[in-house]
């Protein structure tokens, strides 16, 4: 028979992938823009993120991500970073990200984790031809 761990480690997935679908609701499939600013998104939603791009759960219009005046810090911008690489290629129609009144923004250049973080998402989005707005 199937192991706990490995019944959990399903349960789990299933699970994340359920709540990124969810988060992703507000997106009714016909935006170009997926707005999620000012909905005190953390690192818990943007792990749901990075699941959603990994997974291409991205409805096919979307073209732009609104994450402005939300709580992402470093370990956020981390997994947005692993979002954006594990985007499948076919549906990599994101062209931008903007992430604008971020908690991560207090530390800019006085703390090496927010920048390492930063640079490491600056990096991925520039892999796939993602703009990043750090500003709006």
């Amino acid at each position: 028979g199937k192991s706990f761990s490995y019944v959990a480690r399903d349960l789990r997935l299933r699970l994340a992938r359920a709540a990124a679908a969810e988060l992703l609701v507000g997106c009714n499939g016909t935006s170009e823009v997926l707005n999620l600013s000012n909905c005190r998104i953390g690192e818990m939603e943007c792990r749901l993120i990075a699941i959603a791009m990994g997974r291409g759960m991205l409805p096919p219009p979307v073209s732009s991500m609104w994450l402005q005046g939300n709580a992402i810090d470093a370990n956020g911008l981390r997994w947005l970073a692993k979002g954006l690489r594990a985007m499948p290629a076919e549906s990599c129609r994101l062209h931008s990200i903007s992430l604008g009144c971020n908690a991560f923004h207090t530390s800019r250049g006085a703390c090496r984790k927010v920048d390492r973080a930063l640079s490491t998402l600056e990096d991925a989005a520039a892999s796939r031809r993602v703009q990043l707005r750090l500003q709006s």
